[in-house]
């Protein structure tokens, strides 16, 4: 970790309000990540997933790093929810290739929430179009209000808002 002290004192001089340094590529049965900013530094550990499915960990960490802070999470914890989806990612890569294959981002996905979603967004815009067509309620009824409900019932964590997407 000495090193990896080093190149995070090096980056924070240069400006870096907070430095990642990767340890992935080290030899060993853990991986170290060090995250550095002017106030601490924290190493964060975990076992080494034994894969070749390794194809742009370090972008899709950077990625899901910053999702986390425009998100408006902190820095340590942005980077603790990106390390742990890397590392399912990594662990449920899908196999293609047969050099260092890509990781399975689509491992945080519940095909069943992105299928009630869908369906909510279908049933809301039929039922707004045949309610306008028909005039059956007043231009100002809100028919989400009306079908919201129905699925909040049926859905488990049905969102508040289903046209955010969920975090």
């Amino acid at each position: 970790m000495y090193r990896s002290s080093l190149a995070a004192a090096a980056l924070l001089a240069l400006g870096a309000r907070a430095v990642l340094v990767k340890g992935g590529h080290l030899p060993g049965e853990r991986v170290s990540d060090l995250l550095a900013t002017a106030d601490t530094t924290e190493v964060f550990e975990s076992p080494r997933v034994e894969t070749r499915h390794t194809h742009g960990t370090g972008c899709t960490l950077a990625s899901a790093i910053a999702a986390g802070l425009a998100q408006g999470m902190g820095v340590r914890d942005a980077v603790i929810r990106a390390r742990n989806y890397v590392l399912m990612a990594m662990a449920s890569a899908p196999g293609y290739g047969r050099g260092h294959g890509p990781l399975n981002h689509a491992v945080t996905v519940d095909p069943a929430r992105l299928a009630a979603l869908s369906l909510h967004a279908l049933v809301v815009g039929l039922f707004t179009d045949w309610t306008r067509d028909t005039e059956l309620f007043a231009p100002e009824v809100d028919t989400r209000a009306l079908i919201d409900p129905l699925f909040r019932g049926l859905v488990r964590d049905w969102p508040d808002d289903p046209d955010q997407p969920a975090v």
